[in-house]
């Protein structure tokens, strides 16, 4: 994982230069850290051995790949009934997709018209998405 000291900017993903410029983040700070990573479909079954009818809320905070935990959990998904992610305002890390609007989150700084970030909940739909 790569990291940079007393931030926020922690990710198996490196820092885009201009989100360090951004942030006034000094790039000779940066340091990695070995970390293990499994899948959610491997740890779950054991955590939840013995509820009868287990619902999970999922909340995801990975700096830039909450859709591969989703994909990590795809073998328990039907015990996922809530999820909470962060989807990103822009691009922040190499590799990351970006969502562009016409409009600006309510956290987006003033100064740098940057918002790296918010979270948003989802709920399953049972059925179709439309009403009728």
């Amino acid at each position: 994982m790569k990291r940079l000291p007393q931030t926020y900017f922690n990710s198996l993903l490196p820092l885009r230069t201009d989100s360090e410029q951004a942030y006034s983040l000094d790039p000779s700070s940066r340091s990695q850290t070995t970390i293990q990573l499994r899948r959610l479909d491997t740890v779950l079954p054991q955590l939840i051995e013995g509820i009868q009818s287990p619902s999970v809320f999922m909340k995801i905070d990975t700096q830039g790949h909450d859709l591969s935990v989703v994909r990590g959990a795809a073998g328990v998904l039907n015990h996922i009934v809530g999820l909470q992610s962060e989807l990103p305002a822009v691009q922040i890390y190499d590799g990351m997709a970006s969502m562009t609007t016409g409009f600006h989150p309510v956290n987006t700084m003033r100064d740098t018209q940057i918002s790296p970030e918010f979270d948003v909940l989802f709920s399953r739909f049972e059925g179709s998405l439309v009403r009728t």
